[in-house]
């Protein structure tokens, strides 16, 4: 009820800025099945209002698959973002501007059907970028993924009573924070029994992911890995260190060590999903805080030390002047007695 009365708000609010009204129609085909009209499809309108695009009304196409939204406003209003729906899946399309000089668009849209397996999946190209620094290795990696299928891939429930998964990356599990570019992303992927899943539709095409995260380091290695997520066509590996030539991988050496940088890439053809990439780092600088921790356990002992060495003392001379004063008072009974 909240959202209903703060759009008509917005279209209310709009609306007088012009007499105009604008239409946006067009169809909807089942790319799946080689762009067939889709009828009796729902088709969502959202418009642009207060940085986020919400609903602002929805219809059902028509035989032929066609559709219209009528009686929208136009300058100031929008963009305007139309949808289609298939099974559980949104198919977003194109942005549309309308104004006075084009008050009507006429647009396209493709849904397609899903498939829960097998997995059409497939990384193109992975970009892993790592930078060594002082108490920490920092780690940048961007992957093209591409559905080569006719299908929107949706995934399956790895147990019982569990979502869908599409993609599970397998970076280390000791990683401290990760960022995502795009919040679509970032909002899907979750963290289950340390591991990074999402189930988020995967549709036909190419989409790029992309990535940064920051594991802590206190020693001076390392060992590095990572498992591949999907079969791989070609995996690159650029490590910034002060000791490239310290650095080996169980990749090939894709350029000699220099300007501080090592270079690896697979070259013998795809790499499987699950391959097993895996960086060793030597030399690596270490953390002043793990130097300062070491000289505060050392200030401690000397303490520890400084302290024990006065307590004896005071204790070996107590000691003494009890034992001074029992014999002065032992000596003194033995000449009265005589």
């Amino acid at each position: 009820m909240v959202v209903r009365t703060i759009l008509i708000g917005f279209v209310l609010f709009v609306r007088p800025l012009t007499a105009a009204e604008g239409i946006i129609e067009g169809v909807v085909l089942n790319a799946t099945r080689n762009q067939e009209v889709s009828s009796g499809t729902e088709v969502v309108l959202r418009a642009l209002f207060n940085g986020k695009f919400v609903s602002l009304a929805q219809t059902v196409t028509q035989s032929d698959g066609s559709f219209r939204f009528a009686g929208l406003p136009l300058d100031g209003a929008g963009p305007y973002l139309p949808g289609a729906n298939q099974g559980d899946v949104h198919f977003p399309g194109p942005r549309v501007v309308l104004s006075a000089n084009r008050p009507n668009a006429n647009v396209t849209l493709a849904v397609f059907e899903s498939a829960s397996r097998p997995n059409p999946l497939v990384i193109e190209n992975h970009e892993i970028l790592v930078h060594v620094e002082p108490g920490s290795i920092k780690v940048r990696e961007t992957m093209v993924i591409d559905n080569p299928s006719s299908h929107c891939y949706v995934g399956s429930p790895r147990h019982a009573g569990g979502g869908p998964v599409t993609l599970q990356l397998g970076i280390p599990v000791n990683f401290e924070r990760i960022t995502f570019d795009k919040e679509v992303f970032g909002r899907h992927f979750s963290l289950i029994n340390e591991e990074l899943v999402t189930g988020i539709p995967w549709p036909p095409g190419k989409r790029e992911l992309g990535f940064s995260y920051v594991i802590a380091n206190d020693q001076n290695n390392h060992t590095w890995q990572r498992r591949v997520d999907l079969p791989c066509s070609s995996v690159n590996v650029i490590v910034h260190a002060n000791h490239p030539d310290q650095v080996t991988c169980n990749l090939p050496v894709r350029s000699a060590a220099q300007d501080g940088k090592a270079s690896f890439a697979s070259s013998d053809g795809p790499l499987p999903a699950g391959y097993l990439v895996q960086l060793d780092l030597d030399s690596l600088p270490v953390s002043t805080m793990v130097y300062a921790r070491w000289i505060a356990l050392l200030i401690l002992l000397l303490l520890i030390v400084a302290i024990s060495s006065i307590s004896i003392r005071r204790r070996s001379n107590v000691a003494y002047r009890e034992k001074s004063r029992a014999t002065k008072k032992g000596g003194g009974l033995s000449q009265s007695g005589r």
